[in-house]
């Protein structure tokens, strides 16, 4: 999908096509960060609060920072 936006600049097509195939990656991308996001919180946190629960809550911290963007 990037790879076409990229395309579509370089052969200097219609701006609000790549703009409406931008908003198509990035609705993209939203969607399969929520998915791994909520498959880490289902699977792997839980695993993990046993093992180190002070670094799991860092990283749990870190992951909100970046998605609170």
């Amino acid at each position: 999908m990037l790879a076409k936006v990229i395309t579509m600049i370089e052969a200097g097509d219609y701006c609000p096509d790549i703009i409406q195939q931008a908003d198509s990656v990035t609705g993209f991308m939203t969607s399969a960060k929520r998915e791994l996001l909520a498959g880490h919180l289902n699977g792997c946190v839980m695993h993990r609060m046993h093992e180190d629960k002070d670094q799991t809550i860092k990283e749990l911290m870190k992951i909100y920072q970046l998605t609170a963007r």
